[in-house]
Parts: C-alpha cells; sequence; structure tokens
C-alpha cells in the first residue's frame, strides 16, 4: 500500500547551486556568482539576496514560471584578503530550512607556493615564479628532507624539484594533499632513479627508465596535446610559436593510468607533461628537470607561463570542499589536515564537537580526523588550543534535492517502487478503507443484489422469448360478420 499524504500544490523556492567564478578570488577582483534558483508551485515574483560576512551586497527581483527555475548571476565588490562567509537567500515560504545557501569564499592578497629542493635545483624555477617583489605568487623553498613536516595545506600548488626519493612519511602526507584538492608539480632529476616515482600511488604512468642523450641532443617541440585541459586556461601564446627544447635526458613512461593524460610532447607516445587527477587534486609529472642539466627547458618561452599556469590551476582546483552535506561520521581530514591536538569544531548552535583520530587500515600510525556527527545546517568554526579565534572551515547545506516538491503522480509509483502487485491512495481514509477491503473482503448483500438484479433480467428476457414460440387467441379463431366464431383453419377452404 502506498498513501501520497502532504500538501496537493506544495509551494517552496530556494537556492539549489551557487558557483563562485572565477576559482581564484584577489583582494582586487570582483568575483562573480552563478546561481541557480529552483521553484516549486505556481507562477509568482520573488526575490535573491546575496550577504557577504552578514551584510547584504546585492538583491535581484525574480519572475519564476509554474514549476520552473531561474539562473542568475551577481558580482559582488572586491572583498579583504582572508575567508568570507557568503549567504544566497530566498524569502521565507513553508519550507525554510533550504531559503538559505551557505558558502565559504577564500580572498587572497598573494598565492604562496611551495618549492621542495635544494637552492641550486630550485633556482629557475623560483625566479619563473617570483621574478620580483610585485607578482602576487610568493614562493617558499624547503630542502626535502623538511617535505613531512611542512603543512602542506597552506599552500595550493607544491613543486618537487629534484626533491625524491623521499621518505614514507612524506610520500602519505603528498598523497593525502593531492587527494583533499591541492596541485604537485614533479620536475625529475639525478637523485632519483624510476622506482623512486613509482612508490607514488599518484603517478600518471610509470617511470620505465631514464634516457640519456647527452651525446646526441634531440629538440623536440612543445606541442599542446590537450588544448582545451584546465591548465591551459587562459594561455596565451603568439600565433604559429611551437617552442621546443633541446633534451639531453628524460623519463621514458609505461602506459598511462587511469584518469591519466599527455598533455604537451612531439606526440602522445612521447610526453613532456602527463597528467592525473587524484581524489579532488592533481599531479603533473614533467619529463625534464627544472634545471638545464637535462635540457635547456628553463631558458624555453614557455617555461614562465606554464609554471605560473599550474600554480593558478591549483588555486582554481578542490574549492567545493568546503561545501558539505549533513552526515554522520564525517571525515574532517578530508577537508584539512592541519588540525592539532585538542581542536575542537564548533557547531553553528555554538556547541563543541569532539573530533577523534581513527587508525587507517593498513597504514601504521597514519590516522583519519572524524567527527561523529554534523546535523545542523550552518557554517562550522575550527576551533585550536591557544589564544587565536575559531575560524571558519566549512559550510553545510541541506541535500537540495529535497527542495523539489512536485508532487509524484499516483500512476508512476509501480514504476518507482518496482512492485506491480501495488494500491496506491492520496488521502488517509480511501487508505484505511483500501486496508479493511484488503482484510476483510467486500460485503456479500452488494454482490448479492447485483445478482439478483442480473438473474431478473436474464428471466425477463428468456420468459419473453419464450412466449413469442405459441400463436396468440386472435391468430388461432375468428368471427364471421353474423357473429358465429369459428376457428381460422376452419374457415380456410
Amino acid at each position: 500500500f502506498a498513501c501520497l499524504l502532504g500538501s496537493r500544490a506544495p509551494v517552496n523556492t530556494a537556492p539549489v547551486t551557487v558557483e563562485a567564478q572565477p576559482p581564484l578570488i584577489m583582494a582586487d577582483t570582483s568575483p562573480q556568482l552563478l546561481v541557480t534558483v529552483g521553484h516549486t508551485g505556481p507562477a509568482q515574483q520573488s526575490s535573491v539576496a546575496v550577504s557577504v560576512d552578514d551584510h547584504e551586497v546585492v538583491r535581484r527581483s525574480v519572475d519564476l514560471a509554474e514549476n520552473g527555475g531561474y539562473n542568475l548571476t551577481f558580482t559582488i565588490p572586491p572583498m579583504t584578503p582572508g575567508i568570507h562567509a557568503v549567504r544566497v537567500s530566498t524569502p521565507d515560504d513553508p519550507l525554510p530550512l533550504d531559503n538559505d545557501y551557505l558558502m565559504l569564499l577564500k580572498v587572497r592578497d598573494n598565492l604562496p607556493v611551495l618549492v621542495a629542493g635544494t637552492q641550486d635545483d630550485a633556482f629557475f624555477i623560483q625566479h619563473a615564479l617570483s621574478p620580483s617583489d610585485a607578482t602576487p605568487v610568493r614562493t617558499r623553498r624547503i630542502d626535502p628532507g623538511l617535505l613531512a613536516t611542512e603543512p602542506l595545506d597552506d599552500f595550493p600548488c607544491v613543486f618537487l624539484v629534484n626533491a625524491l626519493p623521499l621518505p614514507g612519511q612524506a610520500i602519505t602526507a603528498l598523497q593525502d594533499y593531492v587527494h583533499r584538492g591541492g596541485v604537485v608539480a614533479i620536475f625529475p632529476g639525478d637523485r632519483a632513479a624510476p622506482e623512486d616515482y613509482n612508490a607514488f600511488a599518484f603517478m600518471p604512468a610509470p617511470v620505465q627508465r631514464i634516457a640519456d642523450n647527452i651525446a646526441n641532443p634531440e629538440r623536440e617541440s612543445l606541442v599542446l596535446l590537450e588544448p582545451l585541459d584546465p591548465l591551459f586556461a587562459g594561455l596565451k601564446m603568439p600565433a604559429g610559436v611551437s617552442p621546443s627544447i633541446a633534451v639531453e635526458r628524460q623519463l621514458e613512461f609505461g602506459k598511462l593510468n587511469a584518469s591519466s593524460k599527455a598533455l604537451i610532447g612531439p606526440s602522445s607516445e612521447k610526453p613532456f607533461l602527463l597528467s592525473r587527477n587524484y581524489g579532488a587534486g592533481r599531479v603533473l609529472l614533467f619529463s625534464v628537470s627544472a634545471d638545464r642539466q637535462w635540457s635547456d627547458l628553463p631558458l624555453s618561452p614557455f617555461f614562465l607561463p606554464l609554471a605560473h599556469q599550474a600554480v593558478r590551476l591549483a588555486c582554481g582546483i578542490g574549492q567545493d570542499q568546503t561545501q558539505v552535506q549533513p552526515a554522520t561520521g564525517f571525515i574532517l581530514s578530508d577537508i584539512v589536515s592541519n588540525v592539532p591536538d585538542g581542536s575542537t569544531l564548533i557547531a553553528p548552535d555554538h556547541t563543541s564537537l569532539p573530533i577523534r583520530k581513527v587508525q587507517k587500515s593498513g597504514r601504521e600510525g597514519d590516522y583519519s580526523l572524524v567527527v561523529d556527527r554534523i546535523a545542523k545546517p550552518g557554517y562550522y568554526l575550527l576551533a585550536k588550543p591557544g589564544p587565536e579565534p575559531p575560524e571558519p572551515i566549512m559550510a553545510v547545506n541541506v541535500d537540495r534535492a529535497e527542495s523539489d516538491l512536485k508532487p509524484i503522480a499516483p500512476e508512476t509509483i509501480p514504476a518507482v517502487t518496482g512492485l506491480k502487485n501495488i494500491t496506491v491512495s492520496t488521502s488517509m481514509d480511501e487508505l484505511l478503507r483500501q486496508i479493511q477491503q484488503h482484510r476483510v473482503g467486500r460485503p456479500l448483500s452488494e454482490l448479492a443484489l447485483w445478482a439478483v438484479l442480473a438473474i431478473s433480467m436474464l428471466e425477463i428476457f428468456l420468459a419473453n422469448r419464450a412466449s413469442r414460440r405459441h400463436a396468440t387467441l386472435s391468430e388461432s379463431i375468428s368471427v364471421a360478420a353474423s357473429g358465429r366464431v369459428t376457428t381460422a383453419v376452419a374457415a380456410t377452404p
């Protein structure tokens, strides 16, 4: 038995999706919000407001069609560097739970980049990323041995410049960092052997060997094999220009792994740059080093813009990780890893939620940070030990699939449930009547009356047919003019 209850004509308006453009927001830019509004019910006029840090910055009126939606684009004023709480709101209606869509926007005044490598190995990449103090990119160089102790989440992009081999703790930290949304760009070097690259689970392809062409350097063209890839968004090259480099030594790769592709190279069989999506992040693997030991790549006009494109790609990846839905057993380490011991999560109702460490299977000494239950929509803050105030780390929104309140048609219930023997009702009274009828059966008196009626009609019909088979009295006798009664047969000559 299925019963369709609730309002026969529900009304609900809610922001369904909100996307910030561009993904990388600097302090001197005016970002845009692409908002999709969903509506259930008759056509009506409504409004949508955008607030930043509890201050309304823009509002627009919309005409909503019956059971339709609407797409809006809002331009919000430039914001100061930091994390800002953004709220997209619709007016009150019978379902107020989904009237607000919450998100966090991170505004940067510079782009911090971590470079792991010696000072000599990182010389060219550092000068390419930060040629002067006026550039927004800020590089921090560390020795590869310190990589396991560095808070990687502070950097949208990490460059490994002749940094391999790495200890197991650093490998695990990098893999988790990429899985959460970070970007790692790997330049090879003389310190590593092929097995040092293959120790990572996120490599785009296995490294088979290091080819040595010192005696006869090859000139290879840097062709964009995937020009529509996000890495090349906004990259402008002069028309007819095809950069090339002289290669003396390079990595040779095996078959590409899942979610991997060749981005640059003379051909896909001999790639110069490989890419792989891993979790919410991405890995870029170059076939030559970032210095002049393996090629003259640092002298190519392609080197500087390509390095900056990697940084901008990193700043645009994983932005939606802070927008989550209510969950039980929520894994906080998927969003942020730098959580000191003793930290707590502050819910929207100002209650403290403890953060537990759970041992990962197969990884001794490696833990996930888990919160037992994230239930209430709103902004959640991370409170660390010490005098620092709590900072927002995620925005929890209810599932927007529940905002569509259009009633389901009764005739579609069998297909939806996959049940053929199903009885559908649209009210409680009808449901109770159907259950009673199923358990007790229909009253026999009603069936008996219908049977008597049918039998009576059949009896009248058959009696009428039978009476027509015998001659009537008027047909068997006749009366003469003198009054004499005779049979019709006798009067016949």
